[in-house]
């Protein structure tokens, strides 16, 4: 036996609260538990390289090397942080899943091509870096459009 659905209000019909019922909301909290979770990879990730970098890498590549790898490091770091905090937003957001896009290609390329230019000391990765780069600005031009769009930022509707 099912429990009797829940009731908006006194004296109105009841209304099922079942999964789907309101799109919107179920998006945007799909799209939030995704950008917490792509934040807490990439959070970790960045850690992980970081202490490689610190330990394992000292002494191995040159100074002006080993800061190109601290630099993606820095980036990586940095975007994650962006991604929680558009895990917090995303409602508010006008384009967020373009913004999480653009934030972890941003950094796969960006730091990507940093850790392994520091590693392997092919130059020519240095030339697939700034394709990193405009990715990430991209990411943060969009949160600049967005102006606090979104449900939470409409004024509520009448009565």
């Amino acid at each position: 036996m099912t429990a009797p659905a829940a009731s908006s209000a006194p004296g109105s019909p009841p209304t099922a609260h079942r999964r789907g019922s309101r799109p919107s909301v179920g998006a945007s909290a799909g799209l939030s538990t995704l950008a917490l979770r792509a934040a807490g990879a990439l959070g970790m990730t960045g850690v992980m390289l970081g202490a490689f970098g610190a330990h394992a890498l000292r002494g191995r590549v040159s100074p002006e090397m080993l800061e190109v790898y601290k630099t993606g490091v820095s980036y990586h770091l940095w975007h994650a942080l962006g991604l929680l905090g558009i895990s917090l937003l995303v409602d508010r957001l006008r384009w967020p899943r373009v913004t999480l896009a653009l934030f972890i290609g941003g950094v796969v390329v960006f730091s990507g091509t940093l850790y392994l230019l520091a590693i392997s000391g092919v130059r020519w990765l240095g030339a697939i870096t700034p394709l990193g780069g405009l990715s990430l600005i991209a990411g943060w031009a969009t949160l600049l459009a967005s102006r606090g769009a979104g449900p939470s930022a409409r004024p509520p509707s009448g009565p």
